[in-house]
């Protein structure tokens, strides 16, 4: 009802598709395509309580676009574990979060969502969270590098780079942003990678 009495607030724009007046019948019809303030509809239904019961407590989506020096990433998002995501969901099964896994949600997201909230987009990212049923969707980037030769021990200087934002499904805002880097000594790139993800 609160909705309903202020709907400049969560409608963008709406045209009549349809209008169909009978004297005889007495009745009339009238078809209406209505565009809408997403950030507004999510914070309104988060406000009522709907969003959190759609989704379970305590609960997280990890997914990370990975350029690896190590592995050939195929062209297909959801056909790659970045080395990066699996240190990450290792962290949170620590800690006690319960992690849902890409394979589990592959088939229900478009990949073209995933990349949308990996550039900021909250309405994709809350998408993700609301179909996947969870609380806290992370989406992110990472890139591994090799930085110069191989050192007189013979070992090679492998470069983490992880940029990641946090955004609550519930409440459709990021809680979280965080860019960070690291560089590890190793014998071979892929052991360098998982070293400088942990």
């Amino acid at each position: 009802a609160k909705m309903l009495k202020r709907p400049k607030k969560y409608v963008k724009q709406y045209r009549f598709l349809e209008f169909y007046d009978s004297d005889v019948e007495q009745f009339s019809r009238v078809r209406l395509e209505i565009v809408f303030f997403p950030d507004a509809i999510n914070r309104a239904l988060s406000n009522l309580g709907i969003l959190a019961s759609l989704v379970k407590p305590n609960t997280a989506v990890v997914l990370v676009s990975e350029k690896s020096l190590s592995a050939e990433v195929p062209p297909d998002f959801w056909e790659y574990v970045p080395i990066s995501e699996v240190a990450m969901l290792q962290k949170f099964l620590a800690a006690g979060v319960n992690v849902t896994t890409r394979e589990s949600i592959s088939e229900m997201i478009d990949e073209g969502v995933v990349f949308e909230a990996m550039q900021g987009d909250l309405d994709a990212a809350v998408d993700i969270g609301l179909k996947a049923k969870v609380d806290i969707v992370i989406v992110g980037t990472a890139v591994t590098t090799r930085l110069g030769e191989k050192n007189e021990e013979g070992l090679i200087t492998v470069q983490a780079n992880l940029t990641l934002r946090a955004v609550s499904t519930t409440q459709a805002t990021v809680i979280a942003a965080r860019s960070s880097f690291a560089s590890v000594e190793a014998k071979e790139e892929f052991k360098g990678e998982l070293q400088a993800f942990e």
